[in-house]
């Protein structure tokens, strides 16, 4: 028995002279009995703790993926002020201008409100004023892409064309190369400004 235990760590001998010292222990004093059930008894209630708290812990961390609110506030923005994107797309551009009013005084700090009434100045040819809800909505949320793309069109049709190349830019980057119309315009503007 000792041979076998020779190749492992020390820690193998250990437990062999343990349980030799234990066994000689029982036949001379019956207490030491009691100790080696003892030790047994918290080995076998150690692993009963990790069996019932590792599928319990697991348990709590999917609970509370499912739980979090993954939608970004440009997404809840968008649910939020579904009724006017609709209004937007279905070509009233005068009643959502109104309504993104509205919404941008209720909510300053919504991206989304700015942008769409940005769309509805840049439908009415205001530049200068859709330049300044891009840039508001920007200041909120710089990760839309969309945005950095009108931004881009509107400093384009102003003729600031380094800055309209920047916005264009900003646009590729934030879609990371999937939006063909920020690859376009990106594309006219290199080669307008020489970038």
């Amino acid at each position: 028995m000792i041979s076998f235990f020779a190749g492992f760590p020390g820690r193998c001998v250990k437990i062999f002279y343990i349980k030799q010292e234990a066994k000689y222990r029982n036949q001379i004093c019956p207490k030491a009995v009691l100790n080696s059930d003892l030790f047994s008894k918290q080995n076998t209630t150690h692993q009963m703790d990790v069996i019932f708290v590792v599928p319990l812990v697991v348990f709590l961390l999917v609970l509370q993926y499912y739980r979090t609110d993954h939608d970004t506030p440009a997404d809840k923005d968008r649910k939020r002020y579904a009724e006017g994107i609709a209004l937007f797309e279905a070509g009233n551009y005068a009643v959502a201008f109104t309504y993104f009013n509205q919404a941008v005084k209720e909510n300053r700090k919504s991206a989304i409100a700015y942008t769409y009434r940005g769309k509805c100045h840049l439908m009415d040819e205001k530049l200068h004023s859709a330049l300044y809800d891009f840039t508001q909505a920007l200041s909120f949320d710089t990760t839309l892409s969309e945005v950095h793309l009108e931004k881009g069109k509107v400093l384009y049709q102003l003729e600031e064309f380094n800055d309209a190349f920047l916005s264009f830019d900003k646009a590729v980057w934030f879609s990371r190369g999937k939006n063909a119309d920020a690859l376009h315009w990106r594309s006219i503007v290199h080669e307008i400004s020489g970038h």
